[in-house]
């Protein structure tokens, strides 16, 4: 049964984050900036999973985005809202370049965390 509840646990989180990341590749593999920007449908798909990323990272108490201050939360949160309530001025190009660039940084450093013993 779906809940509301928020008492998931981070690494629950992360993995939704780790799982929103993959489809993003998925979606984005050996594409171009202009393969990218001319099919509407990868452009919407990736920018929900930025979206499912953001809201991941927003759900996150505070103490635990403390513990992994090199991750920019506030930026990845900041993405999720533009993207959500500023859907009329996003660029396509700047989604392409947060999938080209930056979720795979994401990506790798919460690989890390979640691997790391000291994570736990």
């Amino acid at each position: 049964m779906w809940s509301m509840s928020d008492d998931r646990p981070w690494t629950v989180r992360f993995a939704d984050i780790l799982d929103a990341a993959a489809k993003i590749d998925e979606y984005t593999g050996g594409f171009t900036e202009k393969d990218f920007l001319i099919d509407g449908r990868t452009v919407d798909a990736v920018a929900r999973n930025i979206i499912i990323i953001g809201e991941a990272s927003a759900r996150l108490d505070e103490d635990v985005r403390e513990r992994f201050p090199d991750v920019p939360w506030g930026r990845i949160i900041g993405m999720r809202n533009r993207l959500v309530h500023e859907y009329f001025r996003i660029d396509d190009s700047v989604v392409c370049e947060v999938a080209a660039d930056y979720v795979p940084i994401l990506t790798s450093r919460l690989q890390s965390y979640l691997a790391s013993t000291d994570a736990t």
